[in-house]
């Protein structure tokens, strides 16, 4: 116990030791936690037959009525581990030059695709006892699709980054990154339903007409993995703890906003949509 009381005391003291002592340190390790906003992926109907062989309900629902391929602007969370190496040579007073490792992850892709028609068919016709008027009951068919990819990847890339006042509490970092993705959970889902209803008069009821059944079948399955590239430009704002020579002179907190441009790479084709990350950063010099 006495010796666990003694490590305990002399540990600040050696840490302080060791700040005075120790050579300008060269390498941050640094951590950001946020949102990583959803790339889009548009999907034609042959790449979704392609990854739904099964699904036997395609074209079953012609345009008539709608036909839309959704854009999501959701996010998903986001954690990435970077080590920044610092090149004295290239760096000056007023500026800091370094180049990065990444490995994470947050990239989310999706695609969405809805289809949907409406079929009115007359099955009676009610006649009002007071006036005479007649009044048209219809059967309404509403039959829909709805089909959705989404898959998560993990990433592994590098930066060359330009950092502003290294010695003062505010600093402002930017540069390029290259990083590469690949998918770890891809998932396909498809829905078909037919649903059944009277048009105009909810509370209707005529035992001699009756509804169809209600008609609803879902299919899920996982596809092929996909690889891509995300080029971004990162902007990056982050406050130093002390500006006193202690451990919390070494730490940084910062809020970096990174957006650029994602490419998926299938069957020999390249697509590309805008992307972005917002989030949190800590990273600590070493």
């Amino acid at each position: 116990m006495k010796k666990f009381l003694f490590i305990l005391v002399t540990i600040p003291f050696t840490i302080y030791a060791q700040e005075e002592t120790t050579p300008k340190r060269k390498i941050y390790l640094g951590l950001s936690n946020g949102l990583w906003f959803n790339t889009n992926y548009d999907l034609s109907n042959n790449d979704w037959k392609k990854m739904l062989p099964d699904w036997t309900y395609f074209d079953s629902v012609d345009n008539s009525n709608g036909d839309m391929n959704y854009r999501s602007f959701g996010a998903n969370q986001s954690n990435v581990l970077s080590i920044d190496f610092i090149h004295p040579k290239l760096s000056g007073e007023n500026f800091e030059v370094s180049t990065s490792i990444h490995i994470g992850h947050g990239q989310n892709v999706s695609a969405y695709e809805s289809k949907f028609k409406e079929n009115r068919t007359p099955v009676d016709t009610l006649i009002s006892q007071q006036t005479g008027q007649a009044y048209y009951v219809n059967q309404l068919e509403f039959v829909s699709e709805y089909r959705s990819y989404n898959a998560q990847f993990l990433m592994i890339g590098f930066g060359e980054h330009f950092a502003t006042n290294p010695k003062r509490r505010f600093q402002f970092r930017t540069g390029i990154e290259a990083m590469a993705s690949l998918s770890y959970k891809s998932e396909v889902s498809a829905t078909y339903s037919r649903d059944y209803s009277y048009e105009g008069f909810l509370d209707y009821n005529n035992p001699s007409v009756q509804l169809p059944e209600n008609f609803s079948v879902t299919e899920n399955t996982s596809t092929n993995m996909l690889t891509g590239l995300v080029m971004r430009v990162p902007m990056d704002i982050n406050l130093c703890l002390s500006q006193k020579e202690n451990f919390f002179h070494r730490v940084r907190v910062g809020l970096e906003f990174n957006p650029g441009l994602a490419m998926i790479f299938r069957e020999g084709s390249v697509r590309s949509n805008f992307t972005a990350q917002l989030a949190t950063n800590l990273k600590i010099r070493f």
